[in-house]
């Protein structure tokens, strides 16, 4: 558990965000808001996490069968939107040098094509170096 002074100050959404959100570059995704989010502690959300560096997201409420989940850029102000909708494609809106959506459903499908890992078959190595993740095999890590 990081200590108070260790914690991400939030992040400001007007600093990233101005105008019509709308007027940004749009996409859609097939991804369902189940399949991403699953529950609070799902492993996918860490997947994401561990995979899209530099980045904070925030779920927002659902509302008229709808949920917006916005992804911050902690170094460049990229921002990317995606509203999930009952029953239809979710809408996507991102803006910025990065494109964080893009970033997040690649590795949500790095994540299912892995078999859907569970925490379990996670691990974490730490060197003097750095530290890297893994699944399943410490060979086949990556730098976090």
């Amino acid at each position: 558990m990081k200590a108070r002074t260790q914690r991400l100050s939030p992040v400001v959404h007007s600093e990233y965000v101005s105008g019509d959100v709308a007027d940004r570059d749009k996409s859609s995704t097939t991804i369902t808001e189940d399949d991403f989010l699953g529950d609070r502690f799902s492993p996918q959300r860490f997947a994401v996490g561990i995979k899209v560096r530099g980045c904070v997201h925030v779920v927002a409420d659902k509302r008229d069968n709808k949920r917006p989940v916005w992804f911050y850029g902690l170094t460049d102000h990229s921002w990317a939107c995606v509203m999930f909708r009952d029953g239809d494609d979710a809408q996507v809106w991102q803006s910025g040098p990065r494109k964080l959506w893009d970033e997040a459903e690649s590795a949500y499908r790095w994540w299912a094509g892995k078999g859907k890992p569970g925490y379990e078959r996670f691990g974490l190595t730490v060197t003097a170096e750095g530290q890297s993740a893994w699944v399943d095999d410490p060979a086949e890590s990556w730098q976090v």
